[in-house]
């Protein structure tokens, strides 16, 4: 469960998020798998954990896309920070709303990325996020 302990961890990667944002992209997706890993784990929900990591996994692609998108990680970090609280407080509706939210954000993101062409694989932008059970070559990611 959510224990003071875990919202801890949670926000402690929040932090460490905003410490590399910009800086270091590689960074910055390892931490964001990390938190929404950490996240998922504390539902009591096994099944809708199984399914979110899975959608986790195959959507490297969105994930590449929503930190290339101009004000996207600040966005996402207020994201985090709200989640975090929401947590604290124990309000799991708000927690489902805002990480549902992000979610259709990123996917939105990436749809209009694919109508402009930039999503396309075979571009460079089509390349998977760190963090994502794909590499460039489509191999599991050594990390893992």
């Amino acid at each position: 469960g959510a224990t003071p302990e875990a919202i801890d961890e949670l926000e402690d990667l929040v932090r460490r998020m905003d410490e590399v944002a910009y800086k270091d992209n590689l960074a910055y997706a390892r931490l964001n798998y990390e938190f929404h890993r950490k996240l998922y784990s504390l539902s009591p929900w096994t099944v809708a954990q199984r399914i979110l990591n899975t959608v986790w996994e195959l959507s490297a692609r969105t994930r590449f896309v929503f930190l290339q998108a101009p004000g996207s990680i600040e966005l996402s970090q207020a994201e985090h920070r709200a989640m975090v609280e929401a947590l604290r407080r124990g309000d799991g509706q708000e927690l489902e709303r805002l990480v549902r939210t992000q979610k259709e954000r990123a996917f939105d993101l990436f749809l209009r990325s694919l109508a402009d062409g930039a999503g396309h694989p075979g571009t460079a932008s089509a390349k998977p996020t760190p963090g994502s059970s794909e590499s460039a070559n489509g191999s599991a990611d050594a990390a893992r």
